[in-house]
């Protein structure tokens, strides 16, 4: 690949957060400004409860799927795409009924659309962008699930500021976009393959289901730390939900433009024959990463209480200990998202994902729980950290441990390849 086109790519993983960051901050002022912080609560809940059931959905492709994707000829490539997306739309249907059962049960005030709220959270799994962060191609992805995203989210918010009941926000933001963006993933990535080789017999379905097990099982363990904190804060201290839920969406928004870094290195990684070069620029990956965490974390807790001011309209506004907070989080993450997403998938240890998952969610689980009754939002945020940094520790010895060690690929793996 030529440094010109390599360069035009790299712009386009820079680009596509950039947009990801603007989406969401359409809806929130909107949301706020008409509903309030009771909204903006029974809002955050059903996207917690949906993000966690996403990850399920995802079936653990975006971890397992850009490596592989990267390495495959455009047909095979593609074949995998539309392999994949089928087993998500089998487990879509009955998970998202659980998701939108939780969220209305958990819900204070704006049951139903907190239940549709999880349902097009939970939708989010069905999205494409792992193959094209595999395949490096960041403009199709901005094309398509991007630039869908974006007009649906920019169309409801418009129509709350004009008055529009808040359900309008999950039916036309989420649930619409959410289904059209993997079919016109879909119709761009095709090449001419052969439509009718696109399907594949129930019983081949289930064998892929199952052959993503460690990454899928990985990722959901993960989501307990990660995507369900809201929905346990608002179990233990109901009063913190707002507030809690505004840092925790500003620090998913900034993760989300700075995902421009790990997604580009994801393809540079993974696209190498041979697994001493990948090893060494997965190492790499880590060390870029640590520098973005400290800059990142730094900006992040000056700016925040400021910025929730601004993006909630005083609805929840973060005070500055849980502004730090939450930046010491972001710093960690930043970091765990090479270790795990790139490092130790390049070194054929993703099994390792799952356990640190399992630490995490083992200890900072109980930990929210009870910081979050003792402390509030700040106890949730630091309950948090902690998880976070256990789950870093964990895949930093491993990578300390395996890094000059041959690689085994699991026969599952090979088999569920095309």
């Amino acid at each position: 690949m030529s440094s010109r086109v390599w360069s035009v790519r790299s712009l386009g993983f820079f680009i596509l957060p950039l947009a990801g960051l603007l989406t969401p901050l359409l809806a929130i002022p909107a949301i706020t400004s008409q509903f309030g912080a009771s909204g903006w609560a029974a809002v955050a809940i059903g996207q917690s409860i949906g993000t966690a059931v996403a990850v399920l959905v995802e079936l653990g492709w975006g971890l397992s799927g850009p490596q592989r994707v990267a390495r495959l000829a455009d047909n095979a490539a593609y074949r995998l795409l539309a392999y994949a997306l089928q087993t998500k739309f089998i487990v879509y249907a009955p998970l998202a009924v659980v998701s939108g059962f939780l969220a209305y049960s958990l819900a204070h005030s704006h049951n139903i659309e907190a239940a549709l709220v999880a349902v097009g959270f939970s939708s989010m799994g069905l999205t494409a962008s792992w193959y094209f962060v595999g395949r490096t191609r960041p403009w199709l992805l901005l094309g398509t699930e991007g630039l869908c995203r974006f007009v649906a989210i920019a169309i409801a918010s418009a129509l709350l500021l004009l008055g529009a009941p808040l359900i309008v926000y999950p039916l036309v933001g989420l649930i619409v976009p959410a289904f059209l963006a993997p079919l016109f993933a879909l119709l761009v990535a095709r090449r001419g393959s052969n439509v009718k080789a696109m399907f594949l017999s129930p019983a081949r379905l289930l064998f892929m289901i199952r052959a993503q097990g460690s990454a899928v099982s990985a990722r959901a363990v993960s989501s307990i730390y990660i995507a369900l904190p809201v929905a346990l804060v608002s179990i233990v201290s109901p009063s913190s939900v707002a507030i809690f839920a505004a840092g925790e969406r500003l620090l998913r928004i900034t993760l989300g433009g700075l995902a421009a870094v790990p997604n580009s290195l994801q393809g540079w990684v993974g696209g190498s024959s041979t697994r001493a070069v990948r090893v060494r620029r997965a190492e790499l990956a880590v060390l870029i990463n640590v520098g973005l965490g400290v800059v990142a974390a730094v900006i992040f807790g000056l700016l925040a209480p400021f910025a929730s001011k601004l993006i909630f309209t005083n609805a929840a506004t973060i005070p500055p200990e849980l502004a730090w907070a939450v930046a010491a989080v972001l710093f960690v993450v930043c970091i765990s998202r090479s270790t795990g997403n790139i490092a130790l998938v390049a070194l054929g240890r993703v099994k390792y994902v799952l356990v640190s998952a399992l630490a995490g969610a083992l200890i900072g689980t109980p930990a929210l729980l009870l910081l979050a009754h003792l402390m509030g939002a700040v106890g949730a945020a630091v309950a948090e950290l902690v998880s976070e940094a256990l789950v870093l520790a964990i895949q930093g010895s491993v990578i300390l441990r395996d890094r000059k060690r041959p690689a085994t690929r699991p026969a599952a793996a090979r088999s569920a390849e095309p």
